[in-house]
């Protein structure tokens, strides 16, 4: 192989090089931007949001739980959801199952429930539940 041929072929490289670093830069960019209009939108919701694992721990509440039940999300962020008291006995078995559906990949269109909120009152709500698994 030729020094000139030798010198294109590793011209070619760099080019390619170059264009892989630019495409990650621009794919870590619309990454970051579409995690920061996540953050954003979970952080005004007025409707209450959680996450949990498969594991049934909690990973993640909008701040909006305090204005609706009284809680600060910290109170139930890492907490399993069997350590949540936020639903009357009646309504757990239900809860339990709607929880398992939604982690077997099923959605839960919409499904009302009693709610204790911090002070001890009860309110009504209405759930949904959509898998998500990162």
């Amino acid at each position: 192989m030729s020094e000139k041929s030798i010198y294109q072929e590793l011209k070619k490289r760099v080019r390619d090089l170059e264009k892989i670093v630019t495409d990650r830069r621009r794919t870590d960019e619309q990454l970051l931007e579409a995690a920061e209009k996540y953050r954003i939108h979970f952080s005004l919701a007025t409707d209450v949001i959680y996450t949990i694992d498969r594991n049934f721990v909690i990973t993640s509440v909008s701040p909006s739980v305090e204005g609706v039940l009284g809680y600060k999300p910290e109170e139930f962020v890492g907490k399993r959801l069997s350590e949540v008291v936020v639903i009357p006995p009646e309504y757990l078995e239900k809860a339990l199952m709607e929880v398992q559906l939604v982690l077997k990949g099923e959605r839960i269109i919409s499904s009302t429930y009693q709610f204790i909120t911090k002070d001890g009152s009860i309110r009504y709500g209405e759930v949904s539940g959509v898998p998500y698994f990162s």
